[in-house]
């Protein structure tokens, strides 16, 4: 089973990865509301996510900030992007996110672009 850590400000969005994970055929092991947050769970994680899925408009830092700090830690994090904002995709994707996804996306979108990002790298 793939694991997750999630990285969004809006409860609701956290709410529906935890509905999901099972049909998707994922396990969330750690959850942020924040950049800053990210960044600290993520450096003290024990067993690291197989992907995180990251948010970009968060209140105290955005998501390419965060990838970019994430990924000064750990060049092997994969990170992928999950916004509403397409106009954030090239500045995801130039932090070193290794996906795109634009929100509102389906189940089968989601779990296509959670196993195109596991074989990445």
């Amino acid at each position: 089973m793939r694991k997750l850590m999630v990285v969004d400000d809006e409860k609701p969005i956290l709410d529906l990865f935890e509905v999901i994970q099972e049909v998707c055929d994922f396990r969330i092991i750690a959850e942020s509301c924040t950049g800053e947050d990210a960044i600290e769970t993520y450096s003290t994680m024990k067993i690291k996510p197989d992907v995180i899925i990251m948010d970009q408009r968060m209140p105290d830092m955005d998501g390419v900030e965060a990838t970019k700090r994430i990924l000064s830690i750990d060049k092997s994090a994969k990170i992928l992007f999950v916004s509403g904002d397409p106009l954030s995709e090239e500045k995801a994707l130039e932090a070193g996110a290794i996906g795109f996804l634009e929100k509102p996306f389906g189940l089968k979108e989601l779990s296509a672009a959670i196993d195109k990002a596991l074989k990445e790298k």
